[in-house]
């Protein structure tokens, strides 16, 4: 202890450090953790050190440890082992399931099956789409002995512990099945457990997956069959639901769906209303109920008000549904949307073929389920369908009219034949891009070709940009079904963060409306908490509350976060009123924490990172006077013109602003309440700034609790997380991406990760990830060379004065030899628009910067970084001429639609193909390359360009320039019912 017993060796006394969250707080809420569980395992020991638990289920198997069988053998139990602080052993667990006997894990195996098997009989529930769960009816406050229930109960399931069968022959593994359940005649049920990093084979196509409880440490993966599922290829059978046949067995198919069954019977009573409509004259509402022997197993209802002409071209518009669909071989009236679907966890595994059946006889091509904000995804859904992507919609600005297919507008009539039809009060919600809703699919084709389980533990450590662009791009793989995806961050996903002016916004973070099409929150596991430990023998971390969470692939995109605990005294010891803008937690705790404050006292913002000068603007807008607030420090906002007007929009405010100045130490009281923040000036002399809230906001870096988890297991940290070209740190399990990592220095001239844009780094994160979890995968192939990242960063935030700022980066600039194109300005007689186009030697977009009291549309002028200005409507032309005022109203004319559609990019490289064959660009790359040979500069080298071009291409071989002009008019073609402000030649008229 550094006080009470420290060590006699004084080189080592001086080498001790305290952890930030070893404090009374901390310690009185682990022992009160402690008392709450420690009741729950005393029962387990007896004075010999452990208690004889009979195991309940008896398994059968040829493998070195016999049988275990029911009330004849007792097995000793052995505790997983939490290493304490001080341990000899490096690593966190002494055991885990790979380490233990195998009837210790039988044991454990037979207390989840019993939990499952109880809930499935006794407290199965539906959610409110109709889709089986499990929950725990009991409650919280009865105890229950499991050790003692397993013992009384009597076995109702055995379990396979070795099956092998050759590759040709996996189509026939179900055959073994009734001749096992024949050879245990009073079992019902059938278990067994594979590696979580296997495969899965073609025996587990019949089996139900059992998904684990947070919190556990099993390394296998559960799968249960019931007996009855035997027979459902022979018997089961799908048909329109007749209320008198099928309509007595509703009540005990829903009894325990609470909600979820009251919303299928009114839809099931809605449809009624059709039920004299014929099959084929393609009924508006319908049911339809799956039966085994007579017996009501499943349930489905499906409508057809939200799959109309109108309808598919909205879905089209706002969702890459053609990347999956033919909608030139799918008829309107062919397709429809599910509104709910129920059936039987023991019939989950034939969830296929009832969708077949339903599309059969529905005459259906094309089968929709939606998901409205604040509903969960049906996992029946999600294993069988397909999720389909929100499209990235250009933004809409301030008094736009005329938005085509933002929002959906369902019509009460709507048959491609224009047939009126009769009204049915389905419920539809009609969402736009900024309210989101989730979207699956299937069709007749996707039935013959099921997706693939996989169950790899992957667990996401951060939930920043590229966490989510990662986990984003593995759920939306068409042909996977990621069953076992975990992600750790404080806060989760901040769905509700809300309007936090306290932080810079990374523009290509999911919007509220995206995140909600993107439907994450209901197909991972989020756990609120934070690295505190890793130990890579045992491939498992320890989190803040204390839990183990295992993983076979663990991901660290933590980001950066202000490294002021680390630079300045005293930042980390917990004392009162300091606060750092690591993330929407931190910023959230520094606003509750100004209704404390009095007029008289003063607030300190030290740091040079964007987020010092947020930090100022929250604290205005929460009612913070300026003359309270002392900024130390600041950010280059990348333009001079723009740094002096900030300068003048917080003097206005009063806000104090001191440069020049190095944080040293926090000073607190005797209470352990800030007092001030003592610095040093350029000159070496002391200055403090007096303050009672101190709000930290420097340069960003690794957090100290994910850099000591680094860096104590091993993983080479040199200034950020060192990684391989596929992403991979020195442990082949561990990868890493986003802001907080780098290359090896092996690689010369590398950008900082911190420049790339962290939504493209996750999506190619999660590409090196499936070459190695993919159980199609052809195995991980190591490029030669780093890949080459072009997208922009985009950032932006509110500012002090009422202003709005806006910078989109390109990963590489050269200062030296960009052009900067300025319009606008700020203040009386001016449009209150600062803006900066930066563009190469190239002629490309390499930056825009804008600063300027209203919001604009940050993610439609991203999509002009990168182009070259050919492009952008000849835009350096166009400011050379004096023809450009203001380059927002510029990039908001009709003709800049095109170049903001997400499918614009497709256009861009086909052009780059075409043109690298065609002899008329041919001819000008000749002359180019002639000219570099000969020693001419860039700025020569682009006026070339630009002459053999022609403004407009009118230099080009007219078959080069026809060639253009074909291909983008095709391209507006085929997505005019977004882009119809362009008038398009009629198709015999273009030459």
């Amino acid at each position: 202890h550094v006080t009470f017993n420290p060590p006699e060796d004084e080189e080592i006394a001086a080498r001790l450090t305290q952890r930030a969250d070893d404090t009374e707080e901390k310690c009185r809420v682990r022992l009160s953790t402690y008392h709450e569980n420690v009741v729950a395992i005393t029962p387990c020991y007896d004075g010999s050190g452990g208690e004889t638990v009979k195991a309940g289920v008896s398994f059968s198997g040829e493998d070195g440890g016999g049988d275990v069988e029911e009330g004849k053998q007792d097995e000793k139990v052995e505790d997983l082992v939490v290493e304490v602080p001080g341990d000899a052993s490096p690593n966190l667990l002494r055991e885990i399931d790979g380490a233990r006997g195998k009837a210790d894990v039988f044991v454990d195996v037979a207390k989840a099956v019993d939990d499952v098997l109880a809930s499935v009989v006794t407290s199965g529930e539906l959610s409110s789409v109709g889709v089986y769960s499990t929950k725990t009816m009991t409650p919280v406050d009865v105890k229950i002995d499991l050790e003692e229930t397993l013992a009384e109960a009597e076995s109702n399931c055995f379990a396979i512990t070795l099956f092998c069968l050759d590759t040709e022959s996996g189509s026939r593994s179900i055959d073994f099945l009734p001749h096992a359940f024949r050879a245990f005649p009073d079992r019902d049920y059938c278990i067994l457990t594979v590696p979580s990093s296997a495969s899965e084979t073609p025996l587990l196509s019949s089996f139900s997956p059992v998904r684990s409880k947070s919190g556990s440490t099993f390394s296998h993966c559960l799968y249960v069959l019931h007996k009855d599922a035997l027979f459902a290829h022979q018997y089961l059978k799908v048909e329109r639901f007749v209320e008198a046949d099928h309509g007595p067995a509703i009540p005990r198919l829903i009894r325990s769906m609470g909600e979820g069954g009251g919303k299928i019977r009114d839809l099931i009573d809605m449809s009624k209303h059709e039920d004299d409509v014929p099959l084929d004259e393609n009924p508006n509402v319908i049911s339809f109920a799956a039966t085994v022997g007579g017996n009501v197993i499943g349930l489905v209802v499906a409508h057809r008000k939200t799959t109309g002409v109108e309808d598919i071209n909205w879905l089209r518009s706002n969702y890459h549904a053609e990347d999956f669909i033919a909608y030139d071989r799918h008829r309107a009236r062919n397709q429809a949307t599910v509104s709910a679907f129920a059936i039987s966890p023991t019939y989950a595994g034939y969830a296929r073929f009832v969708v077949r059946e339903v599309m059969r006889l529905f005459d259906k091509t094309v089968l929709y389920y939606e998901t409205k904000p604040g509903e969960s995804v049906p996992s029946i859904i999600s294993s069988q369908f397909v999720p389909i992507k929100p499209r990235k919609r250009a933004q809409p600005f301030e008094g736009q009219e005329d938005v085509p297919m933002w929002k959906r507008s369902v019509k009460v009539s709507d048959d491609e034949e224009g047939k009126e039809e009769e009204k049915v009060d389905v419920e539809v919600f009609e969402p736009t891009p900024d309210t989101g809703m989730g979207l699956h699919f299937i069709t007749k084709r996707l039935l013959t070709e099921p997706k693939i389980n996989c169950n790899s533990k992957i667990v996401v450590v951060g939930a920043s940009t590229a966490g989510i662009s990662f986990i984003e791009t593995l759920l939306f793989t068409p042909y996977l079904n990621f069953t076992n995806i975990s992600l750790v961050s404080p806060g989760g996903l901040n769905l509700d963060s809300g309007d936090n002016t306290m932080l810079a916004k990374d523009e290509d973070y999911p919007s509220p409306g995206r995140m909600v099409g993107l439907g994450l929150q209901n197909k991972i596991r989020i756990a609120d908490a934070s690295l505190l430990e890793l130990d890579r023998e045992a491939k498992a971390i320890v989190l803040s509350d204390e839990s183990i969470l295992p993983y076979d692939v663990l991901i660290l995109t933590t980001g950066r976060s202000d490294a002021s605990v680390k630079k300045v005294e005293g930042a980390g010891d917990g004392a009162d009123g300091v606060f750092f803008t690591d993330g929407v937690e931190g910023s959230k705790a520094a606003l509750a924490a100004v209704e404390y404050l009095t007029p008289e006292d003063k607030v300190c913002v030290y740091g040079n990172a964007l987020e010092s000068l947020t930090s100022v603007t929250g604290l205005l807008k929460a009612g913070v006077k300026g003359s309270q607030i002392v900024l130390v420090g600041g950010s280059d906002l990348g333009d001079a013109g723009m740094n002096d007007a900030l300068l003048g929009a917080m003097d206005a405010e009063g806000v104090e602003v001191r440069v020049g100045l190095k944080a040293v130490s926090v000073l607190s009281d005797v209470e352990q309440c800030v007092e001030g923040l003592m610095c040093v000036d350029e000159s070496g002399s002391s200055v403090t700034v007096e303050c009672r809230m101190l709000v930290f906001a420097d340069a960003h870096d690794c957090s100290p609790a994910v850099f000591s988890c680094c860096n104590g297991s091993g993983l080479v940290y040199d200034g950020a997380l060192v990684v391989t070209k596929t992403f991979k740190t020195v442990d082949p399990n561990i990868y890493s991406g986003g802001t907080m990592t780098k290359f090896s220095r092996t690689f010369k001239r590398q950008p900082k990760h911190s420049r790339y844009c962290s939504k493209e780094t996750g999506t190619y994160l999660a590409e090196c990830v499936l070459m190695s979890v993919d159980p199609l995968s052809g195995g991980v192939v190591e490029p030669a060379e780093p890949p080459t990242f072009s997208a922009p960063r985009s950032v932006s935030c509110a500012l002090p004065g009422g202003l709005f700022y806006s910078r989109i980066s390109l990963p590489v600039i050269n200062p030296l030899t960009t052009t900067n194109m300025i319009t606008g300005g700020l203040g009386e007689g001016t449009c209150n628009r600062y803006c900066v186009l930066k563009t190469d030697p190239r002629g490309v977009a390499v930056e825009f910067i804008y600063l300027g009291t209203a919001e604009v549309q940050v993610q439609n002028l991203s999509n002009v970084v990168g182009l070259q200005e050919a492009y952008l409507n000849s835009c350096v032309g166009a400011y050379n001429k004096g023809n450009v005022s203001d380059w927002i109203d510029f990039f908001r004319a009709d003709w800049s639609t095109a170049i903001f559609h997400d499918r614009f990019p497709l256009l861009h490289s086909s052009l780059r193909g075409l043109l690298s064959s065609d002899e008329g660009a041919f001819d000008v790359s000749l002359m180019l390359t002639r000219m570099l040979e000969e020693g001419k500069d860039d700025e020569t080298l682009n006026s070339l360009r630009i002459n053999a071009v022609g403004p407009g291409g009118t230099m080009l071989m007219p078959s080069t320039k026809k060639m253009v002009e074909a291909n983008g008019i095709e391209f507006l073609r085929k997505n005019k019912v977004v882009l119809n402000r362009f008038k398009l030649p009629e198709r015999n008229t273009l030459e």
